[in-house]
């Protein structure tokens, strides 16, 4: 059904409604189509917005997959502008809390402001 909805945000919202309502066995492979559809939408404030609804699921599921999904996904974000990379970081802080330590995100704050001071 939702490869039939052809705009990017809209496909990620059906996916991501669909998600809690699905079998533990279905949820891991429709949480990462639902990640592809969210890192395809070009439109910063949309892509922020899918994220920030998709993360509570995404932190759900295992460390080894979130760690892969999160690896993927901030390779693909460093593709984008410096500012859409922010964006979807700042959308993504609870999957680096979920894969690290607590005390590791005042260094993630200081490298975020460090890289904002770049000049290019």
């Amino acid at each position: 059904m939702s490869r039939a909805i052809d705009e990017e945000r809209y496909r990620a919202g059906a996916l991501s409604t669909l998600a809690p309502h699905l079998p533990e066995t279905l949820k891991e492979e429709v949480l990462s189509k639902t990640l592809n559809a969210v890192r395809a939408i070009d439109e910063e404030y949309d892509r922020a917005q899918a994220l920030s609804g998709l993360v509570p699921f995404l932190v759900s599921l295992s460390s080894h997959t979130l760690f892969q999904l999160w690896r993927t996904t901030l390779r693909l974000a460093t593709r984008r502008t410096r500012a859409n990379l922010l964006s979807d970081i700042q959308s993504l802080v609870p999957v680096i809390a979920a894969l690290g330590r607590q005390d590791i995100m005042p260094e993630v704050f200081h490298s975020i402001q460090d890289v904002g001071t770049w000049q290019f």
